[in-house]
Order: structure tokens, then C-alpha cells, then sequence
């Protein structure tokens, strides 16, 4: 585990993304259309942010990597620009990762770096588990393997990241409460993983505590791991300069 004692940042000024966005849609499995935007060129790096979010919690690194990497966001079904499906069944752990694999061939992607922020980083226990050869390596961000929200409403105090999270709840009802009820496991994936793996927390966040993380870190076989000072449950919200400099070690170090 590695922990770096740092002061706490104070965020500046967002500056303008001068990298063209192209955006589109696909068909996925169901016929559900699924929107998506791309920044930049080079070797892909597919960003899935986390439940009631949105791709704006990756402006800082899209921004950031865009320079030298394609940044791929989407929106999940159900969410935001996407399609919400006729038969709700489908929103579901597993129809959002074959989403994602889809997304993938409709970008001739063969190969790329996965990143998750939260309930993203389930989904992409689960995509792994489906393609395992698409990906190269992967990046979890307060991250879990199984579904935390009991521990949620065991909180004391409701933080910030908390409101935020119920006020998602308010913009997206109906699919936010599917999206809840999702019982997937991802536990018996994570000693199958075989790719490079950093895996972030922080240490004051108090939705997906750190257990959740170490959980990752011990039953992944190699990974690394970051503790994030004064971080929340959006640590690449929080300290983006330093998550991001953390992450461009990690791809110079498996040579993406």
C-alpha cells in the first residue's frame, strides 16, 4: 500500500478543454442506444463513473489525458443522453458491462486501459469477466466488488458526496432504484485478474471506506495501491493533479 503525506490541495480554476469532443450513439444488445463521447487521440482509455454521476466527475482527467490518450466516456442506459430499456430488467450490472464491450467494437477497440469511479469499478469486474482480453490494465477509484449501500445507510453523517448521491436519486429515480437492488458479486472475479492494476482510495471517504479498497488490493495479484490524504469518495474530484500524476506513472510503468 502506498500512502503520501501531502497538504491539502485547493482546486483551481477548471481550465477550457481544447481537445475537439466527438460524440455519438450506438445499438447496443437490446437495441437500447447508448450515447458516448470521445477527446483525443492515441491509445483508448474508457472512463466509467459511478452510480447517479455522470462523465463530468472524469472532467479532470479527461482534460489531462486527452493530450495524449482517446478519453472514452458513456452514459450509462437509463442515464443522462442514453436509452432507458423497454424491459427494466436490463439495467443491470451485466447488460451495462456488455454495453460497454459493445461500445468497444463499435470504436474497433481491441485493447485498452479501464478505469472506474465506484459502482464503475463493479461493472468493469464484470466486463473483465465477460472480455478479459480487452483489457490492458485497469484503474479502480473507490472502488468495490460488492454492493456497499447497507453500509451507506449505516452513516452517521451525511457528507457532501452523500447529498450528491441522493440528489442523483431525485434526477433518476426509477433507474437509480434498479440500479440499488443489484446484488452482483464481483469477489470470485478479482483473483482471475491478470492485467496491471492500480487501485485509489481516500481515506476520509466515508461511502466506500478504504476496507473496500483493501479488499481489491489484496485478492488482485499484483496491484498497486494508493491512499489518497483528505480524500473523499471523488478523490480525482478532490486532488486531481496529484490522482493524475499517480495514474500517468502507473501507464508509463505498463508501458500504455
Amino acid at each position: 500500500m502506498e500512502t503520501v503525506s501531502v497538504k491539502k490541495m485547493s482546486n483551481k480554476p477548471a481550465l477550457k478543454n481544447t481537445i475537439a469532443k466527438n460524440t455519438g450513439y450506438f445499438e447496443s444488445f437490446d437495441g437500447t442506444r447508448i450515447y458516448y463521447e470521445t477527446r483525443g487521440q492515441g491509445e483508448p482509455l474508457i472512463l466509467a463513473y459511478g452510480i447517479a454521476c455522470g462523465a463530468n466527475h472524469w472532467r479532470h482527467q479527461v482534460r489531462a489525458f486527452s493530450q495524449k490518450y482517446m478519453c472514452v466516456t458513456l452514459d450509462y442506459r437509463g442515464h443522462h443522453k442514453s436509452g432507458t430499456p423497454k424491459d427494466r430488467t436490463q439495467l443491470s450490472v451485466d447488460a451495462l458491462a456488455r454495453d460497454i464491450v459493445l461500445l468497444c467494437e463499435h470504436l474497433k477497440i481491441k485493447k485498452a486501459s479501464f478505469w472506474g469511479h465506484s459502482f464503475g469499478a463493479q461493472i468493469l469486474l464484470r466486463t473483465y469477466e465477460l472480455q478479459p482480453e480487452l483489457f490492458h490494465n485497469m484503474i479502480l477509484i473507490n472502488g468495490f466488488a460488492t454492493n456497499p449501500i447497507k453500509g451507506m445507510f449505516g452513516l452517521d453523517a451525511v457528507t457532501q458526496t452523500f447529498k450528491t448521491f441522493k440528489q442523483g436519486y431525485e434526477q433518476l429515480p426509477e433507474t437509480i432504484s434498479y440500479l440499488w437492488k443489484m446484488n452482483y458479486d464481483g469477489k470470485a472475479v478479482l483473483d482471475r485478474i491478470q492485467v496491471p492494476t492500480l487501485i485509489i482510495g481516500g481515506d476520509k471517504d466515508n461511502v466506500t471506506p478504504l476496507a473496500y479498497q483493501r479488499t481489491l488490493h489484496n485478492n488482485i495479484k499484483g496491484s498497486e495501491f494508493l491512499v489518497v490524504p483528505y480524500g473523499s469518495h471523488c478523490t480525482q474530484l478532490d486532488m486531481p493533479d496529484f490522482v493524475n500524476l499517480r495514474i500517468e506513472k502507473f501507464l508509463r510503468q505498463v508501458d500504455f
